[in-house]
């Protein structure tokens, strides 16, 4: 994430992505599959994400991910909101998150990640542009 940036993101279809090798870093990725699937591993664990699920990966956590583009185009959004913004909500020693994975939350934040792709797919970076008005980078 560039410094003095709110986030780092982009779409797996601008960058045809197949393979993302083992890594971790200091910030907490959140990825919404628009379509087709990811396999993911993250801490060791394997399981799939398909079209609509959000998948939330805590700073630190090891993670991989292959995306198979055949027969169609896998499309996700990924953002990566580094800890140094993250910082500005939590006083904490450990930023750590987890998901609500069904009601309401789950489904509004499905709702602004949609929301969010299309601004991102019309080339609208707006995340960087707002990181002045939280005032904290």
């Amino acid at each position: 994430v560039s410094e003095g940036a709110l986030a780092w993101t982009y779409l797996f279809s601008e960058n045809r992505i197949g393979k993302v090798s083992r890594h971790w870093h200091q910030g907490l990725e959140l990825t919404m599959v628009l379509d087709g699937e990811v396999l993911y591993t993250v801490n060791g664990k394997h399981f799939t994400a398909k079209k609509g699920d959000v998948v939330l990966i805590n700073i630190g956590d090891y993670h991989s991910c292959q995306i198979d583009h055949r027969p169609q185009a896998c499309e996700a959004m990924n953002i990566i909101f580094p800890e140094e913004f993250l910082r500005c909500f939590s006083k904490s020693d450990r930023i750590y998150f987890e998901l609500a994975r069904t009601g309401k939350e789950d489904d509004k934040l499905k709702e602004l990640l949609e929301k969010l792709y299309v601004i991102f797919k019309q080339g609208g970076y707006a995340l960087c542009a707002a990181c002045r008005q939280w005032g904290c980078m």
